[in-house]
C-alpha cells in the first residue's frame, strides 16, 4: 500500500522491473497516486515547479547538501505542533486547506494533532524536482527524471530526453483510490493513469 510519493516509487519500480515486483507483490493499493501531474491545480506547486524557481531550489539543495527536505523528527514536528496550536489551529487549517483538497470540512480537524504528528514526512529534493517536471509536461505523462542536459540524459537513458515509464509493464492487480477534491492527484490525471 502506498500513498502519493509511495505510489510514484512503486509505479516506477514495477514498470522498470516488472518480473521482480510481480514475484514479491501479489497486489497493490495506490492511494492518491502521483504519476501524471499535468492537471494538478495547486497554485503554490505550479509556481514552485516553474523551471527558473526549480533551478534556484536545485542549486541551493546541491550547495547546502540538503537533499532530504523537511525530514520527520522532533526538530520539525515539535515546532509545527506548537505553531499549529496558535489561534485555535486556524492557521494550520488554512495551510491544510490551501495545500490539499481545498475543503477543510472533509477532514476531522479534531484529529489535527494526530495528522500533524506525522508531518512533515520528508521528501527527496530530486523527487520534488521530478514532480515539478511532471507538472509542466506538454500532456499527461509519467516520465523519468530529466537531468536537464541532453548529454546527462544520454548517459542515464541512452537518449537525449527522458523516457516515459511503461506503465503497461506493471502486471500486478492494482486498487487505485483517489478523491474528487485532491489538488495534487487530480481526478483527470488519475483517470489517465487508470486508462
Amino acid at each position: 500500500m502506498g500513498h502519493s510519493e509511495g505510489t510514484t516509487q512503486f509505479m516506477a519500480g514495477a514498470s522498470l522491473m516488472p518480473e521482480y515486483y510481480k514475484s514479491k507483490i501479489s497486489c497493490a493499493a495506490l492511494l492518491a497516486p502521483a504519476a501524471a501531474m499535468y492537471h494538478q491545480g495547486d497554485t503554490l506547486t505550479r509556481f514552485l515547479s516553474n523551471e527558473g524557481v526549480m533551478e534556484v531550489i536545485a542549486a541551493a539543495a546541491e550547495e547546502l547538501n540538503v537533499l532530504n527536505w523537511f525530514p520527520h523528527g522532533p526538530l520539525t514536528t515539535g515546532p509545527e505542533l506548537a505553531f499549529c496550536s496558535l489561534f485555535e489551529g486556524k492557521i494550520c487549517e488554512l495551510i491544510i486547506q490551501q495545500s490539499t483538497e481545498g475543503d477543510i470540512t472533509t477532514d476531522d480537524m479534531t484529529r489535527r494533532n494526530v495528522y500533524l504528528s506525522q508531518l512533515p514526512s520528508g521528501g527527496g529534493a530530486y523527487n520534488q524536482m521530478h514532480y515539478g517536471q511532471l507538472v509542466h509536461t506538454e500532456k499527461e505523462a509519467f516520465r523519468r527524471f530529466d537531468f536537464g542536459d541532453p548529454d546527462d540524459n544520454m548517459n542515464h537513458y541512452n537518449q537525449t530526453t527522458p523516457p516515459d515509464y511503461d506503465l503497461s509493464a506493471i502486471d500486478i492487480p492494482l486498487g487505485i483510490f483517489s478523491g474528487d477534491l485532491d489538488k495534487l492527484a487530480d481526478p483527470k490525471d488519475v483517470a489517465w493513469l487508470v486508462e
